[in-house]
């Protein structure tokens, strides 16, 4: 791919989907975008319009309910990320994680299709189940390469960075089940 000198949003977005390194570079040797918030968005409304609870749960509250969801996910998500680097003696270049980790959402623009795809026979849920699962891949490799651009490091320490959060998380809830289920063996429940 060319080098893309006057990175619209339309050149960008083709290349994320298409040339993902080679944007994730041109777009990390720039400022970081506005646009991405509007990625964000627009993946939440996309996602609403063409689900099946949309007009039972009323446009309006389920759109600022997902929009709000997606976009706390975006910002603490990169949050969380950008301490771990920070962890690792990496140099905290938040803004830049910001731009880029918006930019993986945009395969989420085909989860809504993908979504109606499951409802029509349980061939074509099954298919649909599978591509969901490769949209969820797409999506965590663009986050993968999100980290590794921004913080200049081999890509399979952006995988162990990436992967802490799961991690610990997981953790996290064994932990929580183990303690209520002393707890409740201590009470005698």
């Amino acid at each position: 791919m060319q080098q893309i000198e006057n990175n619209s949003n339309i050149e960008i977005l083709y290349g994320i989907l298409f040339h993902p390194v080679e944007t994730y570079r041109n777009v990390c040797a720039e400022k970081p975008y506005k646009f991405p918030l509007a990625i964000i968005l627009f993946a939440a409304l996309f996602l609403i319009i063409l689900s099946n609870n949309a007009l039972e749960m009323g446009f309006f509250s389920m759109y600022s309910a997902m929009a709000f969801n997606i976009a706390c996910y975006w910002l603490f998500f990169s949050f969380f990320i950008d301490l771990m680097a920070r962890m690792f003696n990496i140099k905290g270049k938040y803004p830049k994680l910001l731009t880029l980790m918006a930019f993986s959402f945009i395969p989420w623009m085909f989860l809504a299709p993908l979504k109606l795809l499951k409802n029509f026979s349980e061939l074509t849920s099954v298919i649909a189940i599978i591509l969901l699962l490769g949209v969820w891949m797409w999506t965590i490799a663009l986050q993968m390469l999100a980290i590794s651009e921004t913080y200049e490091i081999p890509r399979k320490n952006a995988i162990i960075i990436l992967l802490i959060p799961f991690i610990g998380t997981i953790l996290y809830f064994i932990w929580v089940a183990d303690f209520f289920m002393k707890l409740f063996q201590l009470s005698g429940l």
